[in-house]
């Protein structure tokens, strides 16, 4: 089953996977033959939508962040823990990633050593519905740092973040199409290489 706000996207999904597309989360929530949702939709909705799931007792995979802000966060741990299970879990994609799975097995006894430094970068190749330099500090910026924390199994200290100049003449090099733009720089910088994605 799936749900799109852009309904002839959604159509034409469900064509492509044999599934039924439907005219509101609600209805993929409240669906008998629904046992599992995925958000991933705009932050902003997650708060919503995450709180719906909770009420109807479906495990939820979530995308980063669970809530735009604190208390909406709050909000939605605080149902979750009323219930009494654990029903919701972050989408932790950096975990999966080919690039970061390299990257994490050459740290380590066994690899480099352990990490002195660890440099992230993203970009998009495209600004999903209004994404721009304020909103990749508190979305995607989450997920260099989930990332890089679980590729050193350890806590990080704080860290600097920054944004192009510019978004037309930014302060970054452009990063070729499907390269990853996570290095590690650990005992042994030269023997490091980046990953692949």
């Amino acid at each position: 089953m799936i749900y799109d706000f852009d309904e002839v996207r959604a159509a034409e999904l469900a064509r492509e996977l044999d599934a039924r597309a439907v005219r509101s989360y609600q209805e993929v929530i409240e669906a008998d033959d629904v046992d599992a949702v995925l958000i991933a939709s705009p932050d902003h909705f997650h708060t919503e939508q995450a709180l719906a799931c909770l009420a109807a007792r479906k495990p939820t995979l979530c995308e980063k962040p669970l809530a735009p802000t604190e208390d909406e966060a709050r909000a939605v741990m605080d149902a979750e823990v009323a219930l009494g299970t654990r029903l919701i879990m972050m989408g932790f994609m950096r975990r999966f990633d080919p690039g970061y799975l390299e990257l994490k097995d050459t740290f380590g006894p066994e690899g480099i050593g352990d990490p002195l430094i660890i440099r992230n970068s993203h970009r998009n190749e495209i600004a999903p519905y209004g994404l721009d330099s304020a909103l990749s500090s508190t979305t995607s910026s989450r997920n260099c740092a989930a990332g890089g924390r679980w590729c050193v199994s350890t806590a990080c200290r704080p860290a600097l973040a920054s944004t192009a100049s510019s978004p037309t003449t930014g302060s970054l090099p452009p990063r070729p199409r499907g390269t990853s733009s996570v290095r590690g720089i650990g005992a042994s910088p030269s023997s490091a290489t980046p990953p692949r994605s």
